[in-house]
């Protein structure tokens, strides 16, 4: 779910910790390093996501469920358009070797590069439209 929705949810339950075949031999204390790790790795991997309540995170998903988003590009120029999108939207976009996009702070929200070796460039968008440039040559 996190590379399609952006979404991660992860919680012990309080049967896990009382019942011993659900536990599988494990403590609170063990089951709860784990969970330490698991939020640890995830922030590590994926720093733009954001905690939510759950209650709010699943308003932010029907919302996001119910939006209307049209994605389509050509050689030199993506183009996002949407209706009735969770403001701001997140999205991901990963380019061929060569290729670029022109990072910063524009009219439709931000581009920025996740790694300088790889083209692959997270995009907040605060409007329902964006084109965005490509540039240079596929490799």
């Amino acid at each position: 779910a996190i590379a399609n929705f952006g979404v991660f949810s992860h919680f012990i339950h309080p049967d896990d910790v009382i019942d011993p075949d659900r536990a599988f031999g494990r403590d609170w204390d063990t089951m709860f390093a784990s969970l330490r790790k698991i939020v640890h790795d995830v922030k590590n991997q994926y720093p733009h996501l954001e905690a939510y309540t759950q209650h709010y995170a699943t308003e932010k998903m029907i919302t996001y469920q119910q939006a209307d988003l049209n994605v389509t590009f050509d050689e030199s120029t993506v183009y996002l358009a949407g209706e009735g999108l969770v403001n701001p939207s997140h999205f991901t976009i990963r380019l061929k070797p060569g290729q670029s996009l022109e990072t910063g702070e524009f009219d439709f929200g931000t581009v920025e590069q996740w790694d300088a070796d790889r083209p692959l460039y997270l995009v907040k968008l605060t409007s329902a439209n964006a084109e965005i440039a490509i540039k240079g040559e596929v490799q």
